[in-house]
Formats: structure tokens, C-alpha cells, sequence
């Protein structure tokens, strides 16, 4: 008796280490295209916190469930993510020419019209607003509605919210959000179209927090 006593001790020991090794060791949260948390660090104070694209919840403090996680292609893995957002360096684009307001990209939006982005508009996104010459992209592209701006102009909306859950990846829940707007003109100018007006967050007179970026810096 006194040596199971002694084997179960041992074995119980034994899991204890290996539950701890597991836990030490455990693989990053799933990166997706909508979480872009990149090194993220294990942080049993903040829990798992990280960003994504599109309506989750319903509203700040509302519970996200497993089910809507599961849609965005999200798996948290527990106390895998720090509260500190990764934000990605943003590279200069080789053609950029403010003066000249030339086109420095160009993509299709969600219904393949095209968009382009000069180099004005660039300035003003990365420098006044915090965000990247990836924000209208992302924005134009996972939207799934447009709406008149007057004119010519259109106007693109989506939602960059920030979700918690505690060291266990459980109880998630929606912290912040912020509707990220993008105004594309498709006038012809210069024998092209005009393109991305501006891009900024709703409500933000100025620079939008970094998680919004985080969110869109795909």
C-alpha cells in the first residue's frame, strides 16, 4: 500500500511538471488574417488581448463567443498574448512623391472596382491618423457595403475592435471599438481616377490608437 501511495505520488508529480512544461511552452494564438499579434508574450495580470476586423459581440463589455471566433478563423490559446499591441514598421513606398500626388498602389475593392492610393492622401493617413497605406485597402476590401459621400465619392466603413479574455482564453469579451472609414473619389484625374481620399477613425480627431492599426496592418 505505502509503495502505490509512493508510485501515485510520483505520477502525480510527475503530470504537475508536464502540465507546467505545457503551459510554459504553449504555441502562440493562431495568427489569421484578421489578428496580426505578432511575438505575442504570455501575461497572466492582462490575459490574452488582441485585435480583429469585423462586427464581434454586441457592443463594449458584450461576451464573444467561441462560435464568432471560430468564424473570424480565431483560436486563442491561453496566456499566449500581451496587452501591448505589435504594430509593423511602415515601410516608405519607393515611389512615394508627395508633390507630385502620384499613384502609389492599386487594388480591386470588394465588388473588383478599382482603387488606387496617391502619395497626398498616403501623407496624410500615415502621418495625421496613425494608420497604413494597408488601412483603405483592408477597409474597401472587407467591407461589404458602400454608401454615397456626395459626388463622386464613396464612403467604406469596418469595425477594428479589441477583445480580452482571461489567462485561460476563456470569458472573451469585446474591450474597444473603433469604425475605421475610407473615402475613395472614382472622378478621373490625371487620366486615372482620383482614388483614396482619406482614411480615419470615427469619432478620433487625429491619430487613431494602435490597436485599430494592428487590427489593419495586414
Amino acid at each position: 500500500m505505502h509503495l502505490a501511495k509512493a508510485t501515485n505520488r510520483a505520477v502525480l508529480s510527475m503530470f504537475a511538471i508536464a502540465t507546467a512544461f505545457a503551459l510554459a511552452t504553449a504555441t502562440p494564438a493562431t495568427a489569421s488574417e484578421f489578428d496580426t499579434s505578432a511575438n505575442p508574450t504570455a501575461d497572466a495580470a492582462e490575459g490574452v488581448i488582441f485585435s480583429v476586423l469585423g462586427d464581434v459581440g454586441d457592443g463594449v463589455g458584450s461576451i464573444v463567443s467561441d462560435e464568432e471566433l471560430a468564424q473570424l478563423g480565431i483560436e486563442v490559446t491561453p496566456g499566449t498574448a500581451s496587452s501591448a499591441p505589435t504594430v509593423q514598421a511602415e515601410p516608405a513606398p519607393t515611389a512615394r512623391a508627395a508633390a507630385t500626388n502620384n499613384v502609389l498602389f492599386r487594388w480591386n475593392d470588394f465588388g473588383g472596382r478599382q482603387v488606387v492610393l496617391r502619395s497626398q492622401p498616403y501623407d496624410k493617413i500615415l502621418n495625421k491618423h496613425n494608420l497604413t497605406y494597408r488601412t483603405p485597402r483592408v477597409v474597401t476590401q472587407k467591407a461589404t457595403t458602400r454608401t454615397p459621400d456626395g459626388g463622386t465619392s464613396w464612403r467604406y466603413r469596418l469595425a477594428a475592435n479589441e477583445v480580452k479574455c482571461d489567462f485561460w482564453g476563456n470569458n472573451c469579451k469585446v474591450v474597444r471599438t473603433v469604425w475605421v472609414r475610407t473615402i475613395v473619389d472614382f472622378r478621373s484625374y490625371q487620366g486615372d481616377k482620383y482614388g483614396v481620399v482619406t482614411a480615419y477613425c470615427e469619432g478620433i480627431d487625429g491619430k487613431c490608437p494602435d490597436f485599430v492599426k494592428n487590427a489593419l496592418n495586414q
